[in-house]
């Protein structure tokens, strides 16, 4: 939250997607100096994963993964995932790609 307030031009938005655990540390004082707007989105479309993606392979960003299933493993994913306590991304490697948890 701190680099995309420093990085939005006055007056921008800033577009949250998904949640965090911890409270992001954003000043207050720029929000309103700045004039920002910080608006919450929990979900996307087909456009907005295509532009993610895209931003994920170019290295722009980087998700945390917590752990990587291989395709056969797929119940043992979504129980991890169903438990709330996931800090990060759950890869499914529908390719066949090894377990590695993190």
């Amino acid at each position: 939250m701190e680099l995309a307030a420093n990085a939005v031009m006055r007056g921008g938005r800033i577009v949250v997607v998904g949640e965090e655990v911890e409270f992001p540390a954003i000043d207050t004082i720029r929000i309103a100096q700045r004039e920002l707007q910080i608006l919450g989105s929990r979900n996307g479309g087909v456009q907005d994963a295509v532009d993610a993606l895209g931003m994920i392979a170019r290295g722009i960003i980087r998700p945390p993964i917590a752990a990587r299933f291989p395709l056969a493993q797929i119940n043992e994913a979504l129980a991890v995932v169903r438990t709330g306590c996931v800090h990060g991304r759950v890869i499914v490697d529908v390719g066949g790609a090894g377990t590695e948890r993190s």
